[in-house]
């Protein structure tokens, strides 16, 4: 995608956009995200799956508008940002860092819960570390236009390095992304 021109890309970015929104109004009321949903799967086998859908739902809002995120390895190439309307690349820039601060709240309220290690998915940790890039690129970088949200950004990226743990626990592999990336934190 590196060459593609991305305002040339909006009506297939829209298409993408109804499709997941589609998908969110399709799901029955006991899927949703809301925090009794969340709480009525705290204990039960199903909760895995309940993080993971919603996790996979918000990553894709993520992935859907990061294109012209410098920084960002999926980024489009310098010379299809410059011709890339600058407020359309801005409103792409601030639709995913809102995207990835609707991940932190989500695992925020998840590890409010108090258990002991309550993501343990493999593929979680991919969401959780791009997650914590979008936040330090976006607003470290001056990317987004968007004020700050009410948690600072090296706690949101503190929230995404405790996901990674929790997933580490069961897959050990995931501690070869958390120690080099504690730096996004200290900034």
């Amino acid at each position: 995608m590196n060459d593609v021109k991305l305002w040339d890309s909006r009506l297939r970015l829209r298409d993408l956009e109804k499709r997941l929104s589609d998908f969110a109004v399709s799901l029955p009321i006991e899927m949703r995200w809301t925090s009794d949903n969340l709480m009525l799967r705290a204990y039960t086998p199903n909760l895995d799956r309940f993080i993971m859908l919603h996790t996979f739902w918000h990553q894709c809002h993520c992935d859907l508008y990061r294109l012209p995120i410098r920084g960002i390895k999926e980024s489009i190439s310098d010379q299809a940002l410059a011709e890339t309307p600058r407020d359309y690349a801005m409103l792409l820039s601030d639709r995913c860092l809102d995207s990835a601060w609707d991940l932190v709240r989500l695992w925020t309220q998840i590890l409010d819960l108090g258990l002991d290690n309550p993501i343990k998915d493999f593929s979680v940790s991919g969401c959780a570390y791009q997650c914590a890039k979008i936040v330090a690129t976006t607003t470290y970088n001056g990317v987004s236009s968007l004020n700050a949200e009410c948690m600072r950004p090296p706690d949101a990226v503190k929230i995404c390095l405790k996901i990674l743990e929790s997933i580490k626990s069961a897959h050990p592999v995931v501690g070869r992304v958390v120690s080099p990336r504690v730096h996004l934190c200290r900034r």
